[in-house]
């Protein structure tokens, strides 16, 4: 995990994300940990998102961090569940996941290539548009345009 002292800009404080950026930075924040444990997050993830009229959500989460954590030419800096600061690589996933949720999928693109190979960029931008229109569209996951 990243070292929670590292610094970063005071606007990357996780205090001034909106909720719903919140419950995405937990969560992939849990899902790394747990990975790194060997521990499965599937149940409660699949909870939060549920409770939160985000069915799907949980799933389609865990499909893309496991295309990213298996394909990754670089790993993202994903910090510990208690850092309240956000690292530049959470920041610009959470940019990607609000680029697909606006389906401006050249811009999400360009982010996931920071981290993946071209080939995985295109499953991957499948994979974060699904989840975004899921979290930005609760119950329904269908965009509202």
């Amino acid at each position: 995990m990243k070292n929670c002292a590292a610094a970063a800009p005071a606007s990357w404080s996780i205090h001034d994300l909106k909720p719903s950026e919140r419950l995405v930075l937990w969560s992939l924040r849990y899902w790394t940990a747990c990975k790194r444990q060997s521990k499965p997050c599937g149940d409660l993830l699949r909870e939060v998102y549920a409770n939160n009229g985000m069915t799907g959500a949980a799933s389609q989460l865990g499909v893309l961090m496991d295309l990213v954590s298996a394909t990754a030419l670089k790993a993202p800096g994903i910090r510990c569940t208690a850092c309240p600061l956000l690292s530049a690589d959470e920041r610009a996933i959470l940019d990607a996941v609000a680029s697909a949720g606006e389906r401006r999928l050249k811009a999400a693109g360009e982010i996931l290539e920071r981290w993946l190979p071209p080939q995985c960029v295109r499953i991957a931008l499948v994979m974060i548009e699904n989840f975004a229109l899921t979290v930005t569209n609760p119950d329904t996951g269908q965009s509202s345009a």
